[in-house]
């Protein structure tokens, strides 16, 4: 089945740059409800490597726009584009509204984390595919860059969790 969107690489590159947007307001808002000074500033951290990889994003946009470079000079049969608009409309990490309702309810460093990891999981899909997309372009390996932090957030985030529950473990004992 085929979408036949209307996807543009611009379109593509404007929704890494709403994920980690909306990336960086969620470890924001999460360092607000951790009840842990580690996983608060494990949290801080992230939203700031989200910035710059937004700031990275927006390099990379520039220059494509700027070389005139289509989707279709990348996905000729426009099956990472379909694959890419289906990802990004669930937008990986929520904002405004959406974000203060999927985090009304978090009580605990465990749930925080247990949603990152999920969300980090869901970007780094994201990326992959970009990532193939600009294969053959020195953004490419930009991309790939980012995955590999993205991995780091990724491990960080399941230590972190890890430490949590057992926290919370020796508390509830």
């Amino acid at each position: 089945m085929t979408l036949n969107v209307s996807l543009t690489l611009d379109d593509v590159l404007e929704i890494a740059m709403q994920i980690e947007r909306n990336g960086s307001d969620f470890y924001r808002k999460a360092t607000e409800l951790a009840n842990s000074p580690d996983v608060g500033s494990l949290l801080l951290d992230l939203a700031e490597d989200e910035d710059r990889h937004e700031r990275i994003f927006e390099g990379i946009r520039r220059k494509l726009v700027k070389r005139g470079k289509s989707l279709a000079d990348y996905d000729k049969e426009g099956v990472v584009s379909d694959f890419l608009h289906v990802l990004g409309g669930n937008a990986v990490f929520n904002s405004g509204l959406k974000l203060a309702d999927e985090l009304k309810g978090i009580s605990s460093a465990t749930d925080i984390l247990a949603m990152a990891i999920e969300k980090e999981k869901d970007s780094m899909v994201f990326y992959l595919g970009l990532r193939d997309l600009l294969v053959a372009d020195e953004d490419g390996k930009s991309v790939g860059q980012i995955i590999g932090e993205e991995q780091r957030h990724l491990v960080d985030l399941i230590e972190a969790y890890e430490v949590a529950l057992l926290v919370a473990e020796h508390k509830g004992a």
